[in-house]
Formats: structure tokens, C-alpha cells, sequence
């Protein structure tokens, strides 16, 4: 996440903004005074680069000391579009026996993998195990 922020104290805010906008981040402007002849001290403006578009122009503002804040939106989490998929025990069943017919090697791995889950048959799954078992059996080989 970046956070920028731009703090103008200046008597004209419409004339920075118009200044940031125009200047590249190598050129310095100090801020422009106002047209009244008030004791305002005039503060450098740091370099920046254009955070929006250049706006408008908008009808002169009353000379007095502004102050302006841009904060950009924090990105938010990223978001799972859709759940996970759920297995049903008929189709871990297939899964398993379709790759013990096709391999039958991994018949002590799929055992151990009972025994890890603390079952002797797959129909000894629980609801909340199907889907970590699945995903166990895809590890193996399986297609799920």
C-alpha cells in the first residue's frame, strides 16, 4: 500500500495546483503570492508528480492559507471469486479406485493416507474431511 500526501500551505491553492500540474519533478516553483497585498510568506513547493488530472478553472478563492490532503485508497485484500469445490464421497471413491486401477503402487500410499486421517474406508469421512482428503488424493495422483 502507498499513502501519498501533499501538504500546500499557500494563500492561492487553484494557482499551485496549476503549477504542480505543469511542472516536471526536476523544476522547483515557489508558491505564487497573493494578488492583495497581505504579509504572507511565500513557502517553496516541493517537487511533485500530478496525483489527478488538471481541474478546471474555477472561480478565485478568498487569499487565505490552505491546506490540502491526497491520500490514496488503500488497495483492498484480494477476494476469492469462488469457493472452493466440494466433494462428494462417491466422487472420492471413483478417484481413489481409478488410481489404484491405473497404478497399482500407490495402494500403501493411499492406506497411509486412511491411516493419517484416522479411517480403514473412505465412506468414514467426515463432511469437513472430504475436501483436505481430496486434495491429499490429488497428491497422489489422482484426478479430482
Amino acid at each position: 500500500m502507498f499513502e501519498i500526501k501533499i501538504t500546500v500551505h499557500c494563500p492561492d491553492l487553484l494557482a499551485v495546483a496549476d503549477l504542480l500540474t505543469k511542472r516536471t519533478a526536476s523544476e522547483k516553483a515557489p508558491c505564487p503570492t497573493p494578488a492583495k497585498s497581505q504579509a504572507v510568506p511565500a513557502a517553496p513547493v516541493a517537487p511533485a508528480v500530478p496525483v489527478a488530472p488538471a481541474m478546471p478553472a474555477a472561480p478565485a478563492m478568498p487569499a487565505a492559507p490552505a491546506v490540502s490532503t491526497v491520500t490514496a485508497a488503500p488497495t483492498p485484500p484480494a477476494v476469492p471469486l469462488s469457493q472452493a469445490p466440494q466433494f462428494t464421497l462417491d466422487q472420492i471413491s471413483r478417484a481413489g479406485a481409478d488410481l489404484i486401477t491405473k497404478n497399482p503402487a500407490v495402494m500403501p500410499q493411499v492406506g497411509a493416507l486412511l491411516a493419517q486421517f484416522g479411517i480403514q474406508t473412505v465412506d468414514k469421512l467426515k463432511p469437513d474431511q472430504l475436501g483436505p482428503f481430496a486434495t491429499a488424493l490429488r497428491g497422489l495422483g489422482a484426478s479430482i
